[in-house]
């Protein structure tokens, strides 16, 4: 596992990312979160991930905080502003993910990579959600239900 170096605190919003997987680990490359030179003003607080294994672990240099049922909390306590998801999540999740972020005023984003296909070829290429299921349909369900 791979453990990276906290970006110095920004000037900017605070965020949680979703997700503490492989592509939260992309996600920290690509936006340079790994360097103190760090051009995102952006502050990460901190990962949540459904994984409940994960919960309280530091993983590339941030602590996972929880999973989507500890939103509520997180977002008070850590005044966040900002969630940006870096894992695939399923309908349910991303519905609960949405519904609170709208609820909360907090901005939410989904960052993506993608592959594409410059050949106009007959044969299309599956997105990254097509091919994984959720992995946390139960979490997300619980998490609607609470919030009525």
């Amino acid at each position: 596992m791979l453990i990276g170096r906290h970006a110095e605190k920004g000037s900017g919003d605070r965020i949680l990312l979703y997700g503490a997987g492989g592509r939260c680990q992309l996600f920290l490359k690509e936006r340079n979160f790994f360097d103190s030179s760090s051009s995102d003003e952006r502050e990460i607080v901190g990962l949540i991930d459904d994984d409940s294994s994960l919960h309280r672990r530091r993983v590339y240099g941030y602590k996972v905080l929880g999973g989507l049922s500890d939103l509520p909390e997180l977002v008070k306590q850590y005044q966040v502003r900002g969630i940006i998801i870096t894992a695939m999540l399923g309908v349910e999740s991303k519905i609960a993910v949405r519904r609170f972020a709208r609820e909360h005023q907090v901005r939410l984003s989904e960052w993506r990579f993608e592959e594409r296909n410059f050949d106009p070829g007959p044969v299309p290429l599956l997105t990254m959600d097509e091919e994984k299921p959720d992995r946390a349909p139960l979490a997300a369900r619980e998490f609607l239900e609470r919030q009525g």
